[in-house]
């Protein structure tokens, strides 16, 4: 289900034996055989009493956090604000193609959606979690049966149009659009036409609640060290490929194929702002669990071990991630993400508390570089100590230091200009706003 929420969402394109077709509908190929429901083939699966496929899904509409789940919620369970918001989610219980037909490949044009990353709503309580040896700041808590979404919000977050009476649907909050399209099926003896009458639209998320065994990994940060920021250019980046290398680790720990486990991390803060945890929760793909991770969770020494390795050995040497490492078609959504730098700081730090030393000053001189070769009006030079950027007449020191540490960690000079040396790889033209603000 993860992956068809994806990959035939309405709007994707799918071929088969050359054929393209434009997916515009959930309809399952049995209805046909249901004289209660050959007409209104999606009504039963609305209307069922079990509420197996239409549910409410409540999810915390605060831009840091990614919390949401399936019963409500006053405050949200994770950070605590009243930005708790109300969808509908659809579990699709098939797919079809626009108008039950092959798409001309002259009209051939994907809208593409994708599933997010999977959603664990439950924090362990402090009795569940164990103490990992020979790790500073890690706890784990093996997991059996817990709940994970699988959710794809649409174009923009905006949704899915679906007529509850034929399944017709199309991607975003345009009931207009859905009109243009007829119903997602073709019977040789049936001439129904399907309008979509207003009351029968709904605007919905599609997704999927299933159960699985898992086990999660808590790294406890100090904010007056680490850069929390779920904002910043670290934390989203280390976390993200922890994650992946973690369940490329455990298939290799455990000799499987490395997609029998998957993975998803999220950020917690305390109260206090004073700390923030990334939970890193590895689960079995099977659903209902097949022992994979409760297996990795009495192995913990030996998986962060070969994650290590994994984060560590690149048989090309990239300078974040490649497909000889960490990529791979399942997370290619994740790609622009993925860090393995930025994940090994992560794992030292889970170790022994350790942050990244200074950037040495040749290290600086190639990071800032790029800055005076996009011909500003100001230029960076160095007296083989340390940098400084001039600017109509004005002079200011310019450091640069790792993305890790925290503005308030004391590390960082008083005075001038201090950039981040992840700002400087990823997001160059930010750095240039800031040294203009600042100079």
């Amino acid at each position: 289900m993860d992956i068809a929420v994806s990959e035939y969402a309405p709007g994707r394109l799918v071929v088969i034996n050359k054929v393209t077709y434009k997916s515009g509908g959930i309809y399952s190929f049995h209805s046909k055989f249901r004289p209660e429901g050959q007409e209104h083939p999606a009504r039963p699966y609305f209307e069922s009493k079990s509420r197996e496929y239409f549910k409410d899904l409540y999810y915390c509409n605060d831009a840091a956090c990614n919390w949401m789940g399936l019963e409500m919620q006053s405050k949200c369970p994770f950070c605590g604000k009243e930005t708790i918001r109300y969808r509908k989610m659809l579990k699709p219980w098939g797919f079809a193609p626009v108008n039950g037909i092959k798409t001309r490949e002259a009209e051939a044009e994907a809208e593409m959606t994708y599933a997010e990353e999977p959603c664990y709503s439950i924090t362990p309580k402090e009795n569940e979690m164990r103490t990992a040896a020979g790790f500073a700041n890690l706890r784990y808590s093996k997991r059996a049966d817990d709940p994970l979404i699988i959710l794809n919000r649409g174009p923009k977050a905006a949704g899915f149009m679906v007529c509850k009476d034929c399944g017709a649907a199309v991607p975003g909050d345009d009931e207009a659009s859905l009109r243009k399209i007829g119903k997602p099926y073709r019977r040789q003896y049936a001439d129904h036409n399907c309008r979509h009458p207003a009351g029968s639209v709904v605007n919905t998320y599609l997704g999927n609640q299933f159960r699985t065994d898992m086990v999660v990994y808590e790294i406890t940060l100090d904010a007056r060290q680490v850069d929390v920021s779920p904002y910043g250019f670290w934390l989203r980046r280390a976390g993200q490929t922890l994650a992946e290398a973690m369940a490329l680790a455990g298939g290799r720990l455990l000799d499987i194929e490395f997609n029998e486990i998957k993975s998803g991390y999220r950020l917690r803060y305390s109260e206090d702002g004073l700390k923030a945890y990334v939970d890193v929760f590895l689960f079995d793909s099977l659903s209902s669990g097949a022992g994979y991770c409760s297996a990795l969770a009495e192995r913990t020494g030996e998986l962060m071990g070969e994650t290590g390795k994994v984060l560590e050995s690149c048989p090309t040497g990239c300078d974040s991630a490649c497909h000889e490492c960490l990529m791979h078609y399942w997370n290619q959504r994740a790609h622009g993400l993925l860090d393995r730098f930025a994940a090994l700081e992560l794992l030292k730090w889970c170790e022994s508390s350790k942050l990244p030393p200074a950037l040495s000053y040749d290290r600086q001189e190639e990071l800032l570089e790029p800055l005076n070769a996009m011909g500003a009006e100001y230029k960076i030079v160095g007296d083989g100590i340390r940098h400084y950027v001039k600017m109509q007449g004005r002079t200011s020191r310019v450091v640069v230091y790792p993305a890790m540490w925290s503005e308030s960690n004391n590390l960082l000079p008083e005075g001038g200009i201090a950039l981040a040396d992840k700002l400087l790889k990823y997001a160059l033209p930010k750095a240039d706003e800031m040294i203009r603000e600042k100079i």
